[in-house]
């Protein structure tokens, strides 16, 4: 018997049980609900804010980004899985970073820090500030609509 054949069939029937690390990942992971909605601020659409749920049981986040018509849908371990299911606090942000207008001081080699605009308001970036919560179930709709205000 060839050397290459022994070694090809070894890994061969290695590689077809199912005990293998992905596997016991993927088994041990906590089961998770399709979640989606929709974004606003004063009514009106957020496109490109990104959205996430922090569960308050489990040590498990999900995440989404809205579309032109503020939609979204999370994603915990695939797209647009969902999240685990619980109560769940939420943050909505959306804001674009640009360079800052060097003082003198910056223009002598000291290094400036981006200047961070908000396109929604601030306080939602935060879990702790935005006061958004919801509860994700396991055999309900999860559809959720979040209005910011300014």
């Amino acid at each position: 018997m060839k050397p290459w054949y022994v070694a090809v069939s070894t890994l061969v029937i290695v590689g077809c049980g199912s005990s293998g690390p992905m596997d016991k990942w993927e088994k041990s992971r906590p089961p998770v609900y399709p979640v989606s909605g929709v974004v606003t601020l004063a009514g009106e659409p957020v496109e490109g804010a990104v959205v996430l749920f922090q569960s308050q049981e489990k040590s498990r986040s999900a995440y989404g980004t809205t579309d032109a018509a503020g939609r979204f849908q999370l994603t915990t371990f695939e797209a647009s899985d969902g999240a685990v299911a619980g109560p769940q606090r939420v943050s909505i942000n959306k804001s674009i970073e640009t360079a800052a207008e060097a003082s003198e001081e910056d223009r002598r080699g000291a290094s400036s820090k981006p200047k961070i605009t908000w396109l929604t308001p601030e306080r939602y970036a935060s879990f702790d500030t935005s006061e958004l919560t919801v509860n994700v179930l396991e055999d309900q709709s999860n559809e959720f609509a979040f209005d910011l205000k300014k």
